[in-house]
């Protein structure tokens, strides 16, 4: 990456539903992320064949695709990725075949969110003072909920509890019935 391009600055992305910020010849968005997070990001929609290009905060290349990705086909690029970093992502939007940064009277429309994490359910009964193991599909998120330490859930009593796992701007829950 170019250090003489102008950045664009981000934010961290929403969980679940798409941000956008307009992206025009010569220049790159910085997002937040939270290490273990997945994030998606997206140039589906643009009227130009794509590349997007992620860069961490050492500027080394941390993904990059060109076309076909998993959110648009054709000539668009799209990406999805599993951050090794809690930081600042650099993304940069690029013509096919690495023609420059140039695309002087347009703009590339890139897309990103946070993609939500999704908790491994409890399966069978869970009785009151059984240990359970906590676990969901991305790492390095907080569990939290009445009876949770760590990731091991403990309940004092019978009832319905509400377990949550907070992982950047994602914060989905479970329900797990105790008997």
């Amino acid at each position: 990456m170019d250090e003489d391009l102008e950045g664009v600055a981000g934010a961290s992305p929403s969980c679940g539903s798409f941000g956008s910020v307009n992206l025009g010849s010569g220049t790159y968005s910085t997002f937040n992320v939270v290490n273990g997070a997945s994030y998606t990001f997206s140039t589906c929609g643009s009227s130009f064949d794509t590349q997007i290009t992620g860069y961490d905060p050492s500027v080394v290349s941390v993904f990059y695709n060109d076309d076909n990705g998993p959110d648009c086909a054709g000539t668009n690029a799209s990406v999805t990725w599993t951050s090794t970093f809690t930081g600042t992502l650099s993304v940069m939007v690029n013509r096919y075949s690495c023609q420059g940064y140039d695309f002087t009277g347009t703009s590339a429309l890139l897309k990103y969110r946070q993609n939500s994490p999704t908790i491994t359910p409890i399966s069978g009964t869970v009785c009151i003072g059984q240990s359970v193991a906590l676990s969901a599909d991305q790492s390095g998120g907080t569990w939290s909920g009445t009876g949770v330490s760590g990731s091991t859930f403990t309940p004092a009593s019978a009832g319905n509890f509400t377990i949550t796992y907070t992982l950047g701007q994602c914060a989905p829950t479970t329900v797990v019935t105790v008997t």
